[in-house]
């Protein structure tokens, strides 16, 4: 199901599209409960200055200013919003390289609406070739949002954008020495040893995946066994062996496997004879 629709403009070309949440964060919630009758806990509303609880239709929307509220209705947010374009406008384009992971927010799978797949289908075969990505501007939300567009995997991906003043500015600092050449090329060693092809299919919550085997146990009326925490990293105290140990140890997995996998050596003289010239002779 469409989370919204929306119309994708470029130039004079428009597409009709559908908007559906590509990624979402999963977990087990729990509720707050009261502990003696097990009774779930309602969330209120309070006014300190009347002293009493309020109820929903009582709310309205303030925003500060000079010292106090302003006060805006539903209405006049509606209006405002819809005086802004609603469109999906694409505003310029760019190497998908450049847009920086701290500014991606919430992605969006972006599907063609009916009797409009040729339009997208060329916009996803252009981008594909150009190796670009589209930066677009539209109103939702009660806010102005800016996102890149780009293809992904033979559809068009929409990831909206935190804001420059979103972004907070790293106000930490360190030392800054410089590493040995040889700890960098043992680190690398390392990463190579570790190397995939990047399949998310493999990564799994096994947190999540305990937490449901706890639940499920415990309203069965079993006893489980908690696993035991977790042993802190031990402190490095030499870099340089640090390092190359780590690389040994993703290494001889990788030399178990390769080892199971092929024949083994041939015996002396389980070798064909050569004659010479080194041409294989018959062995008598």
């Amino acid at each position: 199901m469409a989370s919204r629709k929306g119309i994708i403009t470029f130039g004079l070309v428009s597409i009709p599209v559908e908007l559906h949440v590509a990624a979402r964060p999963l977990g087990i919630a729990g509720n707050l409960l009261h502990a003696p009758c097990q009774g779930r806990i309602r969330q209120q509303w309070h006014c300190p200055t009347c002293e009493r609880t309020v109820e929903r239709g009582e709310l309205v929307r303030g925003y500060p200013a000079n010292g106090s509220y302003v006060i805006l209705e539903d209405h006049e947010l509606e209006q405002l919003e819809a005086a802004s374009s609603r469109a999906i406008d694409v505003v310029e384009f760019v190497d998908a390289s450049e847009v920086s992971s701290l500014y991606l927010e919430t992605s969006y799978y972006v599907t063609p609406q009916e009797d409009t797949e040729r339009a997208y289908e060329v916009l996803m075969a252009a981008l594909t070739e150009a190796r670009k990505a589209a930066v677009v501007r539209f109103v939702a939300s009660g806010r102005q949002n800016y996102a890149v567009i780009h293809a992904v995997e033979g559809v068009l991906v929409l990831h909206t954008l935190y804001y420059r003043d979103e972004v907070r500015t790293l106000e930490t600092t360190w030392k800054r020495p410089t590493p040995h050449p040889e700890e960098v090329r043992l680190a690398r060693d390392f990463i190579g040893a570790l190397a995939r092809s990047f399949d998310p299919a493999q990564y799994r919550d096994e947190y999540r995946e305990r937490l449901a085997a706890l639940i499920q146990a415990r309203a069965q009326g079993q006893t489980v066994a908690l696993p035991p925490a977790a042993a802190s990293p031990a402190k490095v105290i030499n870099l340089m062996e640090a390092l190359r140990q780590s690389v040994e140890q993703v290494r001889k997995p990788a030399k178990a496997e390769a080892g199971r996998g092929a024949p083994p050596p041939a015996k002396e003289s389980e070798r064909p004879a050569r004659a010479k010239g080194g041409r294989r002779g018959r062995v008598a």
